[in-house]
């Protein structure tokens, strides 16, 4: 939990003057770079060795930019709306409004990461050397999606799950090959997207 926890703490969005429309993407990247490289199967590699997963989603080129310093809202209309907000949350809210923005069978083990002084220190410290973050790409699927966000040179997928006509963060699901894939990817600059 604390490794994936991390990764959503981690993720931002910003709603910038970025051009992004849904697409398929190829995620390509030498299979050395991806995080899960032992969990690579046949269906993960390509005849040369390389890693790549196909989805459908947003690229955006450039990317978009998160204003760490705006103010924040309990806004969970979109996948990118509660990515950008629960990562401004971080900055400047409360343990319970920051869980608020989590799914609600996974707020008490946040709370309890951030009932930590030294990692709440952390992620803030973190968070707040940085004006702002990159949105790279969207995955979508049905009722979840999975941000990309880009911390100075680290590219992390954020899952978030729609119930009840909201978006959550979510660890669900944990450590995916096909994220790390794209993570890798998209870090290394081989994310390609076609008309679908």
């Amino acid at each position: 939990m604390k490794t994936t926890l991390a990764v959503g703490l981690f993720a931002s969005i910003a709603l910038h003057a970025a051009a992004a429309q849904t697409k398929t993407i190829t995620f390509v990247v030498d299979k050395s770079k991806v995080r899960l490289s032992a969990q690579l199967t046949a269906a993960n590699l390509t005849a040369d060795g390389k890693a790549t997963v196909v989805a459908h989603g947003d690229l955006f080129e450039p990317p978009r930019l998160v204003d760490l310093q705006a103010p924040w809202h309990l806004d969970q209309s979109t996948p990118l709306a509660a990515a950008e907000n629960y990562h401004r949350a971080l900055l400047a809210a409360t343990d319970e409004q920051i869980a608020a923005f989590w799914a609600a069978d996974e707020r008490a083990g946040v709370l309890r990461q951030l009932a930590i002084p030294e990692y709440k220190k952390r992620v803030r410290d973190i968070f707040g050397s940085v004006p702002q973050l990159r949105v790279l790409a969207v995955l979508n699927f049905s009722e979840t999606a999975v941000v990309f966000i880009s911390h100075t040179k680290l590219v992390l997928g954020v899952n978030v799950h729609k119930r009840d006509g909201k978006w959550y963060v979510t660890n669900v699901p944990s450590n995916d090959v096909a994220v790390a894939i794209a993570e890798a990817a998209l870090a290394a600059g081989t994310a390609r997207a076609s008309q679908p």
